[in-house]
């Protein structure tokens, strides 16, 4: 993961601004083995003169691939040969899978788009899939961060398999009527390199504009801050962090996204089944709930070698607790089967990653989950993914914002620089506990041209 974090923030410094609808491009990408991946979009004709596979005039997506003591090499990116016309593209490369992954928006006409991912792995590509968004919207400035995990799946023999698990975080805006934006965000999942077969989408601004509407008068959201989210790796290997406006409440709202591990998943439906399976043995409710209790802490300590000792002891003893508090008569078997599974998974999010230090418990936090898609009997298949949103951080929008804003993030989501052009300067604003700091400036000179200003002010913010 530091690899891939570490090329994200490399990639930063290279992101550009285009029109007044800022679609910042990552479009090059470093491989593992120093090949360089950019992404071509354009006419046919220009881009593969010798080709036959499209119309002349089809405007297509091309991979160039420049490898080390190699000639230089240009792939059609499969499914962009039609009459679509191909916008907005990115990738990012993972060392992971040894894959690069490929993002563009599909502009099917004056009015639908859809956003389409594929990866090429060093020999093929994999078939797009369409990812999301709403097709009747204007879609504008996708950003996208990657995160992988690996977990032990045990199989039907007894024996374990190691499986990996790497997410796609998309966000992206939508402008809904011209006057009206939104800020939208999907994980895209694949589970040893296959994707999950459908992946939620979620509209942030309908989750995080909680009590920022009841202003008696929004602060307004300057236009080039409008079309400005940002989306950058966290501080480990299983998080994001977003930044986005919210139009409603005139604010500027910073969140974490921490995709919670399987085992932990997989520990919490184990522990259901035996609260479930145990009490009907046991005769709930009039079973006696002290050896309910101490049957289903026991497996929780057995099952739970996956995680620190410590760990699997707090969650067997919260989980210990909450059967004995229930008195064996207070609900049903199902809903404390339930209400036990939540703990587990309410309590692993607590102690991950910032277990030592409280989260501010006044900003909103919810709590997603998703499986495959449904098996011909209609269940979900395998466990599900859990996803926790945590807003780090609301402030009034900052004032003076002129045209396109650049966003930069720290890795916690607590601080954020806002920054954006002006003539032969970088203006920015940092943020303090309340609101912004004054204007400030970082002039441009031959010592110090654009990309180098912006790069400055991606490692203050990354260093806060």
């Amino acid at each position: 993961m530091k690899r891939t974090r570490t090329l994200l923030l490399l990639l930063a410094s290279f992101l550009l601004v285009a029109d007044g609808a800022r679609a910042l491009d990552r479009d090059a990408a470093l491989g593992a083995g120093g090949e360089l991946y950019q992404l071509r979009s354009g006419a046919y004709r220009d881009l593969f003169p010798q080709g036959t596979a499209a119309r002349p005039d089809a405007l297509v997506l091309a991979l160039d691939i420049t490898r080390p003591d190699a000639e230089p090499q240009r792939l059609l990116v499969p499914e962009t040969e039609g009459a679509e016309a191909e916008t907005l593209p990115a990738l990012v490369y993972e060392d992971e899978t040894s894959s690069v992954f490929l993002l563009w928006a599909s502009k099917i006409n004056a009015i639908h788009t859809i956003f389409k991912l594929a990866s090429y792995n060093g020999s093929r590509f994999s078939d797009p899939i369409d990812v999301a968004g709403n097709p009747y919207a204007v879609k504008n400035s996708p950003q996208l961060a990657i995160t992988h995990d690996s977990y032990e799946d045990p199989t039907a023999t007894g024996q374990t398999l190691t499986r990996r698990r790497t997410i796609l975080h998309l966000e992206w805006e939508e402008e809904k009527d011209g006057n009206s934006f939104g800020t939208y965000y999907t994980p895209i999942v694949l589970e040893d390199g296959v994707y999950l077969g459908w992946n939620p989408v979620y509209a942030l601004n309908d989750y995080f504009d909680v009590g920022t509407q009841l202003a008696a008068v929004a602060t307004p959201v300057p236009v080039g801050l409008m079309r400005s989210p940002a989306i950058q790796a966290g501080r480990d290997g299983s998080t994001v962090v977003l930044a986005f406006p919210s139009p409603r409440g005139g604010r500027l709202i910073t969140v974490e996204v921490d995709s919670l591990p399987r085992e932990l998943v997989r520990l919490a439906d184990t522990t259901r089944a035996t609260i479930i399976d145990t009490g009907v043995r046991l005769n709930y409710p009039a079973a006696n709930m002290r050896d309910l209790a101490n049957q289903v802490k026991a497996t929780i300590v057995t099952r739970g070698t996956a995680f620190h000792p410590e760990v699997v002891a707090t969650l067997a003893d919260r989980v210990y607790t909450q059967i004995l508090s229930t008195g064996g008569s207070s609900q049903s078997l199902t809903r404390l089967a339930d209400a036990t599974r939540a703990t587990i998974i309410d309590t692993g999010y607590k102690l991950s990653a910032r277990g030592l230090r409280p989260t501010n418990q006044d900003l909103p936090a919810r709590t997603f989950e998703f499986s495959r898609v449904a098996g011909p009997a209609g269940a979900p298949v395998g466990p599900s993914n859990v996803i926790q949103f945590r807003m780090a951080s609301t402030r009034p929008a900052p004032a003076g914002v002129e045209g396109p804003a650049r966003l930069f993030v720290s890795d916690t989501g607590d601080d954020v620089v806002v920054s954006w052009a002006g003539e032969g300067r970088i203006l920015y604003r940092d943020s303090t506990d309340t609101g912004w700091s004054d204007i400030r400036e970082l002039r441009l000179s031959a010592n110090l041209d654009e990309q180098h200003a912006y790069e400055i002010l991606a490692q203050r913010a990354h260093g806060r």
